[in-house]
């Protein structure tokens, strides 16, 4: 049966509610800037790696994706024009281990697919040094791993496309990149770099059913904007052992390097929080201002 074909039947099935149609995402592509700077323009990198395992001190990445987007702004609209992207970069890593088996089946790289392989370590540098702003789906995981490999790139904004995008409001539950993107009624082969990337790229373009007939602001208009606004790091000092069932319903997490109960609020839930502490007679927390280069760590 030929692509017209298909098309159509797929058409057919999305008009028939008892149906949901799901499309593959086209083979990426790159797009250069054709107009005129008209507004202050960012420079993003989407990044994904796949490693041995989750600890980034004694685990390794053995695959890297990285892809560039321009946006630009003007005044204070919230909504970005993307003014351009390049193609995933992806790059294999020999870890100098046998790679687990379990890590093998979820990723689809095994021993063989990357020995002898090595990360351009340069070209990585390179891009990531010049943005703006780097987004990744989980960024806490990503960031840990390439600040562990990349030391000398020092402090830099990240943002999470999996945490700062709320995404039940926009009528899509859970996190999970795959399923977000089923959601939005598109596939990807998941767990290899390049194609996450590239998969993230289509879901924050993408405008949420939500905004279609408003303001046609996308995802990424979204993640941006919670990515630059500042909120607070606020730490439960000295919370006696009782409250930490409270506390963990509450979105508290445990540092266990700094030994403490701490969440992250914007600033109308801040000033509840300390109402919150008051009324419980938890001693006073301690809050500290941050942005997106000390988000995600």
């Amino acid at each position: 049966m030929n692509t017209d074909a298909n098309s159509n039947l797929a058409d057919i099935l999305d008009r028939d509610d008892r149906f949901k149609v799901l499309r593959r995402l086209e083979e990426p592509w790159a797009k250069e800037c054709d107009k005129p700077v008209r507004g202050k323009r960012r420079s993003l990198v989407l990044v994904d790696v796949e490693t041995t395992g989750l600890d980034p001190e004694n685990d390794a990445i053995i695959e890297l994706a990285l892809m560039q987007v321009v946006v630009e702004s003007e005044g204070d609209n919230l909504v970005h024009r993307i003014v351009s992207w390049t193609r995933p970069e992806e790059w294999l890593q020999d870890p100098g281990r046998p790679i687990p088996e379990r890590i093998s089946f979820l990723t689809g790289i095994d021993d063989s697919a990357v020995a002898g392989q090595r990360i351009d370590d340069d070209r990585v540098m390179e891009v990531l040094s010049n943005a703006d702003l780097i987004i990744a789906h989980n960024a806490r995981f990503d960031r840990a791993f390439i600040e562990q490999r990349y030391i000398e790139l020092g402090p830099r904004p990240w943002a999470c496309s999996m945490s700062e995008i709320d995404w039940l409001t926009l009528e899509m539950d859970g996190k999970n990149l795959g399923y977000l993107l089923m959601q939005s009624g598109r596939f990807y082969s998941a767990h290899h770099a390049a194609n996450d990337v590239w998969s993230l790229f289509k879901l924050l373009t993408s405008t949420p059913a939500r905004f279609q007939l408003l303001d046609q602001r996308s995802c990424l208009d979204l993640l941006l904007e919670a990515s630059d606004a500042e909120t607070y790091r606020v730490e439960a000092l000295n919370a006696p052992y009782g409250f930490k069932d409270r506390l963990k319903a509450r979105g508290y997490r445990w540092d266990p390097a700094k030994k403490v109960w701490w969440t992250e609020l914007g600033y109308p839930a801040y000033l509840d929080e300390r109402d919150w502490f008051a009324e419980l007679g938890l001693p006073s927390f301690a809050a500290t201002l941050i942005d997106a280069t000390q988000r995600h760590l």
